[in-house]
């Protein structure tokens, strides 16, 4: 990391919003990601086609990991998709090398677009393979209301060759009603720099 990047590190809230990783990444064993989602997660159409996209938006990557939707054979690691109350997701980070095992998408999605549907749960599996939000530092810049959430004890360490402002990134805290589902330029240049 460079001085110039580790200074604005700790300057938080002065309108950055650089890509960040956690400490904890997938490691090179997991090459398929079988993503499995339950009966209940199925039942809900725009959910299910939302998950859909959300495979497609990773895979058209290249990266070296790669995702399925389940059941699949051949994979080298799993991914639970389940719903839950709410209108958003939420999901953990990678540990001991593995994708975090669980996707937990509201079932209040269900009454927004599918791009929205596509957007969250894209959000949601970037986290299982060590995705932080943009603007962790600052949830104010998506959210409206102020917040850090600190390094979470598992780090926030800035992508190379992201900007100081993404505005359109998916990995900021919240999303709204008009979202792309689609990645932006500099979140692909993240998640290709990890993968």
């Amino acid at each position: 990391m460079t001085l110039e990047a580790s200074r604005e590190l700790l300057q938080p809230g002065e309108g950055s919003q650089e890509q960040y990783s956690t400490t904890n990444l997938v490691g090179a064993s997991v090459t398929k990601i079988c993503i499995n989602p339950t009966a209940a997660f199925n039942s809900y159409a725009r959910l299910s086609q939302g998950l859909d996209l959300a495979i497609q938006n990773d895979n058209a990557l290249g990266l070296r990991i790669w995702f399925a939707r389940g059941p699949a054979t051949g994979c080298t690691a799993n991914i639970t998709a389940q719903t839950t109350s709410g209108a958003g997701g939420s999901a953990g980070f990678p540990l001991g090398g593995l994708p975090y095992g669980t996707l937990n998408i509201g079932t209040g999605l269900q009454s927004y677009s599918i791009d929205v549907n596509e957007h969250v749960i894209t959000h949601e599996i970037g986290h299982t393979i060590g995705m932080r939000h943009s603007d962790y530092y600052d949830r104010s810049i998506s959210c409206g209301t102020s917040g850090n959430e600190g390094t979470a004890g598992v780090g926030a360490i800035l992508i190379p060759g992201t900007p100081t402002r993404d505005p359109d990134s998916i990995f900021n805290s919240c999303f709204n009603s008009t979202a792309s589902g689609e990645f932006s330029p500099y979140d692909v240049v993240a998640l290709n720099y990890l993968y």
